[in-house]
């Protein structure tokens, strides 16, 4: 279920910022997951307002994206997971004052998914698909709810305070 993009998979000989603008809605959030994809939408003059980033490129260890966030964030999760301090960590920077990064101690892969469900309507969640392309997220009820059964699948129960 997670090998399927959430959104869009722009190949990434198309990941220009004209195309990238033409799956983006005029004055939403952007909200990159991934050091490679805050990098790239920042070089493409699109940084985004919310950055998830670990410090690691394909398990390689990598300097920080350029750019100095207005709020900086920590959390702590685990492979694999999505851990509570996570979910809360994410709420935080979706409240902060922008842009925001959020540096997580372990990784951050699987935090697109609760972004997914969490956002408003018409966030743009960005995350790469490694050797494909830049996914792009435009966040409604097909991507929310697809990332609530994920969640749900993982152990997480409907009425876990996941959005808020």
């Amino acid at each position: 279920m997670l090998k399927e993009p959430f959104g869009t998979l722009v190949r990434d000989a198309d990941v220009t910022a004209a195309r990238l603008r033409s799956e983006m809605p005029d004055g939403a959030l952007v909200v990159a997951v991934g050091d490679a994809t805050t990098e790239r939408l920042a070089r493409l003059g699109m940084r985004a307002g919310v950055e998830v980033v670990d410090g690691h490129e394909r398990r390689a260890a990598r300097d920080a994206p350029d750019g100095a966030p207005a709020t900086s964030l920590s959390c702590k999760n685990a492979a694999g997971t999505i851990a509570d301090s996570a979910l809360a960590a994410l709420r935080e920077a979706l409240a902060a004052p922008r842009p925001v990064r959020l540096t997580v101690d372990g990784e951050e892969d699987l935090l697109a998914v609760p972004l997914c469900e969490m956002c408003e309507d018409g966030t743009v969640v960005a995350y790469g698909q490694p050797g494909e392309g830049m996914v792009i997220v435009r966040v409604g009820d097909g991507p929310r709810a697809r990332a609530r059964r994920v969640m749900n699948m993982m152990g997480r129960r409907d009425d876990d305070p996941v959005a808020g």
